[in-house]
């Protein structure tokens, strides 16, 4: 190097008489009084390099494109043979690294509620492939073919229960530290098999008093009847398998039929849900004649409403979504405020459902007031907003349950100026 520095006449630099590699365009051997030493030069921006034939020329292309001086002109410079096509050559994965990607396989299909047959897909390992390829452009390491580092998708499920059990403990030793936490508690069941359900939640608050939630389970309710002495003896079951228990301390979180609140009277301290009970009466509000016996008297927006779903029902059936600008939306009664959804969207292609009806379901469609469809919409809005904010599970909620319903409940007043059919949904909430 100091011979270099001080340009010595006994250093002279000359490009290599054979040479396989097109990288050697850029760079010089370097002789040392006619003696070729095993460093070479770079043409660009004269650092030395230490180089052996053995060696190959590796290190050369990897200096050659991080070539400060020469990195700038790179990209609009054509690829070299050698670069277009890599090497056939692939070493094996080791056993360690194969194990870090099964176990970020495993949560993958778990977290995301993907099918294990994912990572066996052309589709994913081409992605897989693609995004190896640009790291080994970045970190110029060997060719590895992406197909021997993910699992089989029989290995991701047969290390499904494996990851269940291991996080399942770490979540018991979490709960037996919490002294104060809540419960959300579900029931539904599936219309199609009628099997019944359970869900059941865990909610608490840490020092810094954020806000964590835990998903226990959903289990398969296998009790005789579904009186609710049977149900708390299920719940008080599932949450003994993670050290919990309901004391006059805990709190639940249900729904507000009659069922649950006689399971959770005590001991414990049960807390309705509002964005349950608000979603009722809407439901009610659009599906029910009589509620406990007295008249619900919303005609004029549940003959809208049937009109609507009849339509919708009929557009999803007969596959004309594609003639529509957007997708129509099925009324669910399992979704909060599922009325407004599927009015609101349905509103949006109000004008484009003309040329999709047949003469049959153009003569309901003739009879759907527009302007009473976007009074109730416009509405139902704040509604929706109102359920949104109440059902953020980053942070508590229940102190805005109370200026939340005064704000819905100043919204139902009626004025002189409302239409009839907003009158009656005012009414009756």
């Amino acid at each position: 190097m100091e011979l270099i520095k001080s340009n010595d006449a006994s250093v002279t630099f000359a490009e290599p008489t054979t040479a396989a590699s097109l990288v050697w365009r850029n760079f010089s051997c370097i002789y040392v009084d006619n003696q070729k030493q095993n460093f070479v030069s770079c043409d660009t921006c004269k650092d030395i390099l230490h180089h052996k034939s053995i060696d190959g020329t590796s290190s050369m292309m990897k200096h050659f494109r991080s070539c400060e001086k020469n990195s700038i002109n790179n990209n609009n410079e054509s690829l070299t043979i050698n670069e277009y096509f890599s090497s056939l050559k692939t070493r094996s994965v080791p056993t360690r690294s194969k194990k870090k990607v099964l176990n970020a396989t495993v949560e993958l299909v778990a977290m995301d509620n993907r099918a294990f047959e994912l990572v066996g897909g052309n589709g994913f390992i081409n992605l897989a492939q693609t995004i190896f390829d640009v790291g080994q452009e970045l970190s110029k390491s060997q060719n590895i073919n992406v197909s021997d580092l993910l699992p089989h998708p029989t290995t991701v499920s047969r290390n499904i229960d494996r990851l269940f059990i291991s996080r399942k403990s770490q979540l018991i030793s979490l709960c037996q530290n919490i002294k104060s936490y809540a419960i959300v508690v579900d029931f539904w069941t599936e219309s199609h098999s009628g099997v019944s359900f359970c869900g059941i939640s865990f909610h608490f608050l840490n020092e810094e008093l954020q806000l964590y939630a835990f998903i226990l389970g959903c289990y398969p309710y296998d009790r005789d009847n579904q009186s609710s002495s049977q149900i708390r003896q299920f719940v008080d079951a599932k949450l003994l398998e993670f050290d919990l228990s309901l004391e006059n301390s805990k709190f639940v979180v249900t729904d507000n039929e009659n069922k649950m609140k006689s399971c959770f009277k005590e001991p414990c301290i049960r807390i309705g849900c509002s964005i349950h009970y608000l979603n009722k009466q809407l439901e009610h509000c659009f599906t029910s004649v009589t509620l406990e016996k007295i008249s619900v008297n919303c005609d004029l927006v549940q003959e809208m409403f049937d009109y609507i779903r009849k339509i919708v029902s009929h557009v999803r059936r007969t596959h004309k979504q594609s003639k529509l600008p957007r997708k129509l939306q099925s009324y669910s009664y399992t979704r909060f405020n599922g009325a407004f959804l599927t009015m609101n969207v349905f509103l949006t292609v109000f004008d484009d459902l003309v040329g999709v009806l047949d003469r049959t379901f153009l003569d309901d469609y003739m009879l759907i007031d527009k302007d009473l469809l976007e009074h109730v919409c416009s509405f139902l809005g704040p509604f929706e907003e109102v359920i949104n904010e109440l059902s953020c599970d980053k942070k508590p909620t229940i102190y805005k349950v109370l200026p939340l319903r005064q704000c819905l409940i100043n919204r139902c007043t009626i004025h002189q100026d409302d239409h009839d059919g907003i009158r009656q949904i005012k009414t009756f909430l």
